[in-house]
């Protein structure tokens, strides 16, 4: 009888020790997708601030362009007054 009993505590001494290991895997699988979540969150953030200084710059140079080829049009009405300026 006291070996069935010193059986059954080992069972359940077993059973616990397996039932806490799992708590804990699956504490470790959650916060090891919580860091991974925010990973990719910096890495987004990132990619759409480095983005949005490429626009930036692209919208920069296109509006010079712009500003210069109203300047130079051949067919601008100011352009041959410039010219008669520069000369």
């Amino acid at each position: 009888m006291i070996t069935l009993a010193w059986l059954l505590v080992c069972f359940t001494w077993v059973l616990f020790m397996r039932f806490d290991n799992l708590q804990k895997e699956n504490i470790q699988q959650s916060l090891d997708k919580e860091r991974l979540a925010k990973e990719k969150e910096i890495e987004r953030n990132e990619l759409i601030s480095k983005q949005k200084v490429d626009l930036e710059n692209e919208v920069t140079e296109r509006t010079a362009d712009l500003k210069k080829s109203k300047i130079l049009n051949p067919h601008n009405p100011n352009l041959f007054n410039l010219r008669k300026w520069l000369h």
